[in-house]
């Protein structure tokens, strides 16, 4: 049984972060992924507006050429709808769960807006009777005002359902609604409303209309059971077709009927008024919305923007793409210096070769990628919660790994790089398997707890290939506990337990983890150290190994720092609007780049240790530095340093020293340093111009001083 030791640490060096209290981090712009637009309008006086979620409401004065953004006490999480007053008003209708304003009216053609004081969760529809007066569906029920949205009424007696979804103002006194609950009608202006769904089919229990058209004295409403038409009003209604979760109908002038389904990306078209139809466009993404305008189909794609067709639906062309919303970053992933990968919650990866000033979409889209890892073929793995994803183009391409057969009904939890580059997973489960090379997969453990499961958080491998987990236990729903336990089923498993821990180790065999304090064992887990020296308060969500002794710890916002294998910890302020840091990564030297809740940051100032107290420059530790680049082809620069006090003797010089390159099989390559060396630090270039591409090793000794670190090459 391994035993746990808290290590009482004291400072042996004076050592500060230089400018530490100046450190000035710089938002990456971007990934962004265009927004979504909800509503589309375009005004008598050819003005258009574009509302979207979450990113505000555009505006364009020049047909669609340029767009600008006009958000001004706008409010909600999107817009829905939009619609303009027989005076010229604009009115728009967003979703708003906070604080349930959600109508806002502008009566300078957008340029500014001001709440029209409705409160209700969400507005479906906006429409105007005869008289002027505004009607409004929303998702408590039918609302009228009289007085150009100054006051309102609230109006819904009758209705057995008040999500109002479509209004249709027959005349000033006769009005026709489509609700969840059926389609509904009213002769006094809305104060009652009666129920006329004879001849429509139910859904589930009952029934969903949506969308009311009359066209040529027939009246059309779109359900979830397909398409029905009434010639009296909707006192009889006949069902003309029967696509299934049919949710928007638009008809052009050419008496062409247009239908869209609920979470599909198909937009269904009829030439014969809707007894037959063809799928006239297939989206690459979910199809939110479509607006048809003199003739003209205006189609929104999730996350993709809109687009327009001018040839009743055979091809769409781009209209108004504008890549405003920021994702929250699940990791960020530097290969080269030059090819930087981000991952994001919900819509898949994104890659900039220019250091993140510019992003391309790399996929898998639309889903959540939490992890990635790179192997030696420069393939790339992402996690996407249900499956792995694998490109060998760095990411211009991805196929799906299908999933494992030993478990089933369970998420993936994480994906891991073995030291001798082999793909392991880890599920919710507890299930542990390994990747082949022919997509099959091996299952290697299965951990879990009497009376509960267990879910395995992270999975890590040192030098040694012994795997380390981070591992809750669930005896109960909604209830964790934090427990020590061995498991030797699958090699020397050494576990460590706790819902929040993050994991790391180095070339050195020492491995890291911490949670609400700092962790690490240099003996394979037999014993367990405490390395808290300089840390006041911990809640760390990652651990960045950069270098023998370059150690970072992510907190909500802001950075430890340790250079000397956690022995001490110096603090590094980070930007204060991150709400989180989920990765780190370093550019160059001194340059960190990380990735949080709230996107990309790149400091600006140099983050570099400097000695300010001469009086135990003697303490300093010898240190070997990661190759840079790493992978390299074919030159590699190695950089070392010699302490003050000589390792050999009291004469003043270094010693002997000594840094040679190894082969896989530890056979000898090159030797690049080998002799006496006075303190200090030094770089080194190894040329492998003659070297077939692999796994190396590079040694440095000197004294009773040992390291050895891997480099790869590629060529």
């Amino acid at each position: 049984m391994r035993t746990l030791k808290i290590s009482l640490l004291v400072f042996i060096l004076s050592i500060t972060i230089y400018a530490q209290e100046n450190i000035i981090w710089e938002k990456i712009n971007g990934p962004l992924y265009p927004a979504t637009p909800y509503s589309f309008l375009i005004t008598s006086n050819g003005t258009q507006f574009v509302g979207t979620d979450g990113t505000g409401l555009f505006r364009s004065t020049d047909d669609g050429q340029t767009w600008e953004l006009k958000n001004s006490s706008i409010e909600g999480d999107r817009v829905t709808c939009l619609a303009e007053a027989p005076n010229g008003w604009i009115y728009a209708g967003s979703a708003n769960f906070s604080n349930y304003e959600s109508l806002a009216r502008s009566t300078d053609n957008g340029d500014s807006w001001q709440q029209a004081s409705l409160y209700t969760p969400q507005v479906f529809t906006i429409t105007f009777d005869s008289a002027g007066y505004i009607l409004v569906g929303a998702e408590s029920g039918f609302y009228i005002s009289t007085n150009s949205g100054s006051s309102w009424i609230k109006r819904v007696t009758g209705l057995i359902n008040h999500n109002v979804l479509s209004i249709l103002p027959i005349s000033d006194s006769l009005l026709i609604v489509a609700t969840n609950g059926g389609a509904h009608k009213s002769t006094n202006s809305g104060l009652e409303w009666i129920p006329i769904n004879n001849g429509l089919i139910k859904w589930a229990d009952y029934y969903r209309t949506n969308k009311l058209i009359l066209k040529n004295d027939t009246l059309y409403v779109s359900c979830y059971n397909g398409l029905f038409y009434s010639v009296d009003l909707g006192n009889q209604w006949h069902q003309k077709s029967s696509p299934l979760r049919v949710l928007n109908l638009e008809i052009d002038d050419n008496n062409i009927f247009y239908l869209q389904q609920d979470v599909q990306k198909n937009l269904l078209r009829s030439y014969d008024s809707g007894v037959t139809w063809d799928t006239a466009f297939t989206f690459t993404d979910w199809f939110m919305y479509y607006k048809v305008i003199n003739n003209k189909i205006y189609a929104s794609i999730y996350s993709e923007g809109l687009f327009i067709s001018n040839n009743s639906g055979n091809t769409f062309q781009e209209y108004f793409i504008k890549p405003y919303h920021q994702p929250e970053i699940s990791f960020i992933k530097i290969i080269y210096d030059t090819l930087w990968l981000a991952g994001t919650y919900g819509f898949g990866v994104f890659s900039s070769n220019d250091q993140g000033v510019s992003w391309n979409k790399k996929g898998p889209l639309k889903m959540g990628a939490s992890h990635l890892q790179v192997n030696l073929n420069n393939e790339i793995f992402v996690n996407c919660n249900e499956n792995i994803y694998r490109s060998t183009n760095y990411g211009n391409n991805w196929e799906m790994i299908p999933p494992p057969p030993f478990f089933f009904n369970t998420r993936l939890s994480t994906i891991s790089l073995s030291y001798s580059d082999e793909i392991f997973t880890a599920y919710h489960d507890g299930g542990i398997t390994k990747l082949n090379n022919n997509n099959s997969w091996d299952s290697l453990a299965f951990l879990s707890t009497p009376g509960g499961s267990t879910l395995i958080v992270s999975i890590i491998f040192d030098i040694y290939n012994d795997a380390y987990l981070s591992v809750i236990h669930r005896t109960l729903s909604g209830y964790y506990y934090r427990t020590y336990q061995e498991i030797d089923n699958f090699n020397s498993f050494q576990t460590i337990f706790n819902m929040t821990s993050a994991l790391s180790y180095n070339d050195s065999g020492y491995v890291f983890f911490a949670n609400s304090k700092m962790y690490r064992t240099i003996d394979r887990g037999n014993t367990i150290e405490e390395i808290n020296n300089g840390i006041s308060s911990l809640s760390a969500s990652t651990i960045k190994v950069i270098s023998f002794g370059e150690i970072y710890i992510g907190d909500n916002n802001k950075l430890y720092l340790s250079t000397n294998n956690g022995d001490n910890w110096y603090t590094i302020p980070g930007p204060s609007s991150a709400g989180g840091i989920h990765s780190i990564e370093k550019v160059g030297e001194g340059y960190l780049v990380i990735a949080s809740r709230n996107g990309i940051y790149k400091n600006t100032t140099v983050v570099s240790i400097g000695e300010v107290n001469n009086e135990n420059l003697g303490q300093l530790k010898f240190s070997l530095s990661q190759n840079y680049p790493n992978p390299f082809n074919p030159v590699t620069k190695i950089k070392y340093s010699i302490p003050q006090s000589p390792p050999l003797g009291g004469d003043g010089r270094g010693g002997l020293v000594t840094l040679k390159v190894y082969d896989i099989l530890g056979r000898e390559i090159a030797t690049l340093v080998n002799e006496e060396k006075p303190a200090g630090n030094y770089e080194v270039e190894f040329n492998a111009a003659t070297l077939p591409s692999g796994i190396y090793f590079y040694r440095l000794k000197a004294g009773q001083y040992s390291e050895t670190k891997k480099m790869i090459l590629l060529k």
